[in-house]
């Protein structure tokens, strides 16, 4: 029992830090004194070097006297928190005695670090960061890894320590760098009182570094594997069966670096894992209005897709096209919009597929607060109903099909019917389209940012679907994946990571500052999200093709056929969210020129359903069935029991 316990921990010999050493920069450091409104937890970081050989040689005889030796290491650390409580010695006790579990019942969380060399023909040193957490609340945490303007990563969730009720946590590096920073965050807890949020646990973030391994050719092997990972094949070059982006992997790489890995505008790129097996490029403004022939993206989902819309958007205007684009009518939409300048045409359809009844259950009532959402007696009863006249609609005239297409899939919900709400849309794709379908769930979402901790059975089912559909055409992106890195960036950033919340916000409303130290201008971003402009950049890359080709396809287009660069929007957008719908050829209403703010005229022309209003809910002294959270309401959800 000792021998399994300690072995894993046999591997590094602990040294002394001083607490001189642990920066902690102005960017986190709380704006309040009342050290109080901080997470009640202490945080102590430990560093290791390699006893590799010693762990090969151990055998259980020698447990006893190990035990002896990590207790003196233990007990020699300086403690870096106020609390009587928690000595290392007490916390190695607590690692051999499955009885102490109950008594931290009542104990603050404590979180403590160390890093382990577990390879001595590794890369780096030390080769993994693990990351414990200490009588660990049932809320969670987010445990993040950066390095200011370089890099943002997340430690992986590994188990919990079943002698101690730990939750363990690991870091892998991939590059070697002399700032990096631990920061914890714990879930759904207060950031102030009575004010819901979370906090960084006190007195996080903790700086550690990591440094190519002293062994030999060390430097030529990682540059070796680097060059490999930016020399793989632009992603949207890849005809054959792709399941790469099902299991969404890599590293996101800051503005403060010189690597060529297809940056967006904030200055971020993502370069994908040798696993992932593709590379992102990134289409400039300027890519974007040169296109040599016609070219169609259409975005259809929720409020978190449409992120993915807006981006498109934003990388398509002039500073002074999208002045009042946060503003306008298409800014936020839950109906259809079309925007399309030279020969860029880019759409988004409201797309609740959650709210996708069975096939067997088409005429069942459900109401979402004090309005029907299908069902009943309303032209719009069917939500699957309408959703498959609107796929119909894509391609009932071959010169408007679209290039890509983004769809959100009801997977990781509740009444998710695999056959019926994403296999059919899949299996209805005319066999001479040429275009690529990029299916999406909702696991693309900023308040789970990839939490979850069943990580593998996400990405198992994901693979197994692609499997099904089994069209070379389609691929499915690994929420989960591409959700994690970026969790602290997100529309309410690090201290709302695990509330309700989109990727994308207005830019000058959070005051986004360049790692430079300059304000983020509207002039050159208006939507700010790494993660839906480099999803963007992957439904322009699917567009346009590789970027080299493309290029050079652009460079023998005559001048004289340049398209107009009028700007046009149309939309179909209701003024209100609920109830939700989709619209099958809605009437568009048109403009050109420069977005405006939305006006009452335009919101009040768009009709739900053009045959009769949206319903009362017949069933509301029933009790609510379900809830969840909208970007502008929480939305009750009653299932009519009876017949209305």
């Amino acid at each position: 029992h000792l021998q399994k316990q300690l072995t894993p921990r046999l591997g590094s010999m602990l040294y002394k830090t001083s607490a001189d050493n642990l920066q902690q920069p102005a960017r986190y450091r709380p704006n309040r004194d009342d050290t109080s409104a901080l997470a009640d937890s202490s945080i102590r970081f430990k560093m290791a070097g390699s006893l590799l050989s010693t762990v090969k040689n151990l055998v259980i005889v020698a447990s006893v006297a190990a035990v002896l030796i990590l207790t003196l290491a233990f007990s020699q650390e300086k403690e870096f928190d106020n609390s009587s409580e928690s000595s290392a010695s007490r916390i190695l006790s607590q690692w051999l005695d499955p009885k102490t579990v109950e008594a931290k019942a009542h104990k603050r969380a404590e979180t403590f670090f160390f890093a382990r060399d577990g390879d001595t023909q590794g890369l780096f040193k030390p080769t993994e960061v693990i990351v414990e957490i200490v009588n660990p609340k049932r809320k969670g945490y987010s445990v993040t890894i950066v390095s200011e303007g370089r890099y943002t990563g997340v430690a992986t969730f590994v188990g919990i320590d079943i002698s101690t009720g730990n939750n363990v946590y690991s870091w892998i590096p991939s590059f070697p760098d002399d700032s990096y920073q631990i920061l914890v965050h714990e879930l759904n807890g207060e950031i102030s009182p009575g004010e819901k949020g979370s906090p960084l646990i006190h007195p996080s973030p903790l700086q550690f570094s990591i440094q190519l391994a002293d062994v030999q050719n060390a430097n030529d092997h990682f540059n070796a594997v680097l060059k490999e990972r930016l020399s793989m094949p632009p992603c949207q070059s890849i005809e054959e069966r792709f399941d790469g982006y099902s299991r969404w992997n890599g590293d996101w790489i800051g503005p403060e670096t010189k690597l060529d890995v297809g940056k967006i505008r904030t200055g971020w790129g993502f370069l994908p894992s040798r696993e992932m097996g593709c590379k992102i490029e990134t289409f400039s403004k300027e890519d974007l209005l040169s296109i040599p022939e016609k070219k169609s993206i259409y975005v259809i989902g929720t409020s978190r897709e449409r992120g993915v819309f807006l981006s498109l958007v934003d990388m398509l205007l002039e500073p002074k096209e999208k002045e009042h684009f946060g503003d306008s009518v298409v800014g936020q939409c839950w109906g259809r919009a079309v925007v399309e300048k030279g020969n860029m045409k880019v759409s988004y359809q409201d797309f609740r597929a959650n709210s996708f009844e069975q096939p067997d259950d088409l005429g069942a009532i459900q109401c979402h607060n004090d309005k029907v959402v299908r069902g009943g007696l309303q032209s719009n009863g069917s939500m699957l109903g309408n959703a498959t006249a609107f796929w119909n609609e894509l391609f009932e005239d071959e010169t408007m099909w679209p290039d890509v297409i983004y769809l959100l899939s009801g997977h990781k919900t509740n009444d998710f019917n695999f056959e019926a709400h994403t296999l059919s849309f899949a299996q209805n794709i005319p066999p001479s389209w040429r275009g690529t379908l990029i299916i999406g769930d909702y696991e693309f979402n900023a308040k789970r940012a990839g939490l979850d901790r069943n990580r593998q059975g996400y990405q198992d089912a994901l693979i197994k679907m692609l499997d099904v559909i089994s069209d070379p055409r389609v691929r499915w992106l690994d929420g989960e994946g591409i959700s994690t890195e970026q969790r602290m960036y997100a529309e309410r950033g690090e201290e709302q990571v695990s509330l309700s919340q989109h990727f994308h916000h207005l830019c000058e409303e959070n005051n986004l500052y360049l790692p430079s130290g300059e304000r983020m201008s509207s002039d050159v971003m208006r939507v700010c999200s790494n993660i839906t402009e480099i999803v963007a950049q992957l439904l322009v890359g699917h567009a346009l093709g590789p970027k080299d080709a493309f290029h050079k396809a652009v460079s023998q287009y005559p001048a004289k056929d340049k398209p107009d660069m009028t700007l046009t929007v149309c939309h179909d957008c209701p003024k209100e969210l609920l109830p939700f719908h989709i619209t099958p050829h809605p009437v568009l209403t048109c403009t050109t020129g420069k977005f405006h703010p939305r006006t009452k005229e335009e919101m009040d022309n768009v009709v739900v359903s053009k045959d009769s209003p949206p319903q009362k809910c017949p069933c509301l002294s029933q009790s609510v069935d379900y809830s969840f959270s909208s970007q502008s309401d929480v939305i009750h959800v009653r299932e009519c029991k009876s017949a209305y």
